[in-house]
């Protein structure tokens, strides 16, 4: 059964799905916490997003971009495209050290040992640990891309589904998978990184029907649309982060990054899919900055970042390898609804 979506005044999408019979609420808490080992993790709650088939088709552009908007400011969900998406679940919280330590203890490829603990934000000169927040709460950072999928795969094990991805490691460097050959695992219900389309139908609100959908970030009212105030988007400064992100202009004479879910969540109970890290995807994604193939990140970072970069439809490239350089870098899981 399809039916169409309409956006009222601002509306720019046009929407179908089919329902299914046990549909579980948007936001719905589908895991309470992740278990490891007989002990449950702190932060790991997961949330449905998608209980049923949807296919977005665009007919323009997010309200709050303007004609100066390039390809990689408009997202998945820009005037001609056509979207489909399958149910998924998403982490409600960015992975924390503590995760990422109890999932990774003890991994070794080919006798070579792969980093617990690989993050730079540590409780130190240059990362202090703000007041009454928990160092493992903190967002995991400086992970390659392959170190995530193969997190995602482990995870998937201790945790009984059946794992994501084929990966065959040919290179580690200083307790790291620099280089990879991956593959999909078809109808897997295992761990993986979310795709740049559902991430960013995750941050929007995962409703085309409601205001949130125009929001410049993930939860926050701000822009040129009635519900903001505004500030354009491409400010260098934006107080729309403010509620709901950390980043370069809010750290106010602090650095790195923050414990997960301290400041507010979007319309899904999602926290910090604006700010804090940026989330490594899954997609193949140019690297504008070293001219090179690369995988996506989306969200923006709290580390020497404008406004721009952390709105929610911003798509930006980063090299597969990368780990020590990118203390604002980590992940958010997602699995597939069977």
């Amino acid at each position: 059964m399809k039916k169409a979506l309409f956006i009222g005044l601002f509306a720019w999408l046009a929407v179908s799905c089919t329902k299914e019979a046990d549909d579980v609420r948007p936001g719905a808490i589908a895991k309470n916490s992740v278990t490891i080992n007989g002990v449950a993790i702190d932060k790991t709650a997961e949330v449905y997003v998608l209980t049923s088939p949807i296919t977005v088709s665009s007919t323009s552009d997010p309200v709050f971009l303007d004609n100066h908007a390039t390809l990689n400011d408009k997202g998945s969900f820009y005037a001609g495209t056509s979207v489909t998406l399958k149910p998924f679940i998403i982490g409600k919280y960015e992975v924390t050290q503590e995760l990422y330590k109890k999932v990774m203890e003890g991994q070794k490829v080919d006798g070579y040992a792969l980093a617990s603990e690989p993050s730079q934000c540590l409780d130190n000169l240059y990362t202090p640990l703000v007041d009454g927040e928990t160092q493992g709460n903190r967002p995991v950072d400086s992970i390659t891309w392959y170190d995530a999928i193969y997190f995602c795969n482990v995870l998937s094990e201790k945790s009984g589904y059946t794992p994501a991805y084929i990966i065959t490691v040919t290179s580690i460097t200083a307790e790291h998978i620099t280089s990879a050959y991956v593959s999909e695992v078809a109808d897997s219900d295992g761990y993986r990184l979310p795709t740049g389309a559902e991430w960013e139908f995750a941050a929007r609100g995962g409703n085309p029907s409601k205001t949130e959908w125009n929001y410049m970030f993930s939860g926050s009212p701000t822009g040129k649309d009635t519900q903001g105030d505004n500030i354009p988007y491409t400010a260098h400064v934006n107080s729309g982060i403010d509620p709901v992100g950390w980043y370069t202009h809010n750290l106010n004479g602090t650095s790195g990054s923050h414990e997960v879910g301290k400041k507010n969540p979007n319309s899904l109970g999602l926290f910090d899919m604006t700010g804090n890290v940026w989330e490594w995807c899954f997609d193949e994604e140019y690297d504008t900055d070293n001219n090179c193939d690369g995988r996506l990140e989306r969200g923006g970072g709290w580390q020497g970042l404008d406004a721009p970069f952390l709105i929610v439809t911003k798509k930006y490239g980063v090299t597969p390898e990368g780990n020590s350089a990118y203390y604002d870098l980590g992940f958010r899981i997602v699995r597939s609804v069977k």
